[in-house]
């Protein structure tokens, strides 16, 4: 096939794995991969250049966010300025979209964006296309700023009249982006997703449609390496509030000292807030915690590894590569029983599943830690469940079957 692929999702995470793995395996199995991206794009940590026959970049420059003295000016101003950036972006869109449109493409394969989350090429593009939603606009359709406040990313604050009416035009641009999300996702011919949960999600927040597109793991590169297990629990994630990962701190504080294992927290940012909050409550729960920042693959396949147990509890995770990727490296999983995670790990098969509760997580955590013939059963179970079912070769034939059912149901007639 030859397919256009548009991905607008700069940086690190689970979007850009996700196009890595399937540029590298479509053009493994020799399919003509044409790239579509705006300036700016930016895939380097993991080269995909190397995959793709030819690249067409498309000149857009991304508003900067201003200071103005006065933070109900800063908000207005900025807002206005978004506006205006999303007018443009709609118009450099159509024209990316008519690029593809006049390419003679059997199907194009569209990702996130980093501007709009679902993209705004998909209202123009006229042949066969598929939307990969890995979720919903998530600050558009959950009330994540409820939980932020806990920490020190959202405080609760005094009325003030500046203040409302800055958080009103926050509201706004949130209504504004939600809405752009939803029309967006709605004008593809086919969205496929990461998992059931999300499934239901994206029906929830968008009244369509989509069918689920089981990722994977590359088992190559993050594998068992056969070496000896030390005694830490390795945590892995942005360090944002939305990890969760003052939950695992207070949860460690309930396991007696003598048995209480290190926390490592790994991931490929840090916001400085969450981690100083995150430092100090281990220090006032005694619970040992390094955080380790921009962790490359090889040094993060050593960490699971080593690791006794991989802990994964964020809040209503979509998906999570983590699970995968622990299980790939011969290690334990102990996943939080809610959204896709109940569908990555099997509950006293590959992993131990629990309920969002500090007790039950911490006696998790110690029965793995002390019952070592079920930490091999775990272990091994996991190790099977990753070659059997969740590799990138997988999900790649998966993807291959939802192309071509969309290029026959979509074709149009000569």
């Amino acid at each position: 096939m030859k397919i256009a692929l548009f991905n607008n999702c700069a940086g690190k995470g689970g979007v850009a794995r996700e196009f890595y793995e399937f540029a590298r395996m479509l053009s493994k199995k020799g399919h003509q991969l044409d790239l579509f991206a705006f300036s700016g794009w930016d895939n380097g940590y993991l080269p995909v250049d190397r995959f793709i026959a030819k690249k067409h970049i498309f000149e857009i420059r991304n508003f900067e966010f201003s200071q103005i003295k006065y933070h109900v000016l800063s908000s207005i101003h900025n807002f206005l300025k978004k506006i205006i950036f999303f007018y443009k972006l709609r118009a450099v869109s159509k024209k990316l979209a008519q690029k593809i449109n006049s390419g003679n493409y059997d199907v194009a394969f569209i990702d996130q964006c980093r501007f709009t989350h679902a993209p705004y090429v998909l209202r123009y593009i006229k042949i066969p296309n598929v939307y990969f939603c890995h979720a919903p606009l998530r600050n558009a359709n959950e009330p994540l700023e409820e939980f932020l406040k806990k920490t020190g990313e959202g405080k609760k604050r005094k009325f003030n009249p500046f203040v409302f009416i800055s958080d009103t035009i926050n509201l706004l641009d949130k209504k504004l982006t939600g809405r752009m999300d939803r029309i967006n996702a709605k004008s593809a011919m086919r969205i496929l997703t990461n998992s059931y949960y999300t499934r239901e999600y994206i029906y929830k927040a968008y009244g369509i449609d989509s069918k689920v597109n089981y990722l994977g793991v590359d088992n190559e590169k993050f594998r068992d390496l056969g070496i000896q297990k030390d005694n830490f629990i390795l945590s892995v994630g942005g360090v944002q509030y939305i990890k969760q990962f003052d939950f695992i701190i207070d949860s460690l504080a309930l396991i007696t000292k003598e048995k209480r294992p290190k926390l490592i927290l790994t991931g490929l940012r840090a916001n400085n807030t969450n981690k100083e909050y995150l430092k100090k409550l281990a220090d006032k729960k005694k619970v040992n915690l390094e955080v380790k920042e921009s962790v490359g693959d090889e040094e993060l396949v050593s960490l699971y590894n080593q690791a006794s147990l991989v802990v994964f509890v964020p809040l209503m995770e979509p998906f999570g590569f983590i699970p995968l990727e622990a299980m790939a490296c011969g290690t334990p999983v102990i996943g939080v029983r809610e959204a896709g995670v109940r569908e990555s790990v099997k509950d006293g098969q590959t992993g131990i599943l629990v309920d969002r509760d500090k007790k039950e997580l911490a006696n998790a955590i110690e029965l793995l830690l002390t019952d070592k013939k079920l930490a091999e059963t775990l272990r091994q179970g996991g190790l099977d469940e990753i070659n059997k079912n969740w590799t990138w070769g997988k999900a790649t034939e998966r993807l291959e079957n939802n192309l071509i059912e969309t290029i026959e149901k979509f074709k149009p007639n000569d």
